[in-house]
């Protein structure tokens, strides 16, 4: 049976430690970029840039997500 779940190579705790700690620095990274940025964005233009450039955050958020669980069941 090629494919079946005895067949997975055993990912050890080191890896998977690792990669949860890359993923946790990273995020952290993005977040403080995107801190300084919409900081000094809104030092310069104040609420009026909110006015006119508003995100959904949320929408984004479920459209990455949608996108990579179709990504996850098609691969």
């Amino acid at each position: 049976m090629n494919g079946s779940a005895s067949e997975t190579l055993p990912v050890s705790i080191t890896v998977i430690l690792l990669a949860t700690l890359l993923h946790t620095l990273v995020m952290l990274i993005v977040a403080g970029i995107l801190a300084l940025l919409f900081f000094e964005s809104y030092e310069k233009t104040g609420l009026k840039l909110l006015r006119h450039a508003w995100f959904n955050f949320d929408l984004i958020w479920a459209i990455a997500l949608l996108v990579a669980s179709v990504a996850v069941l098609f691969s």
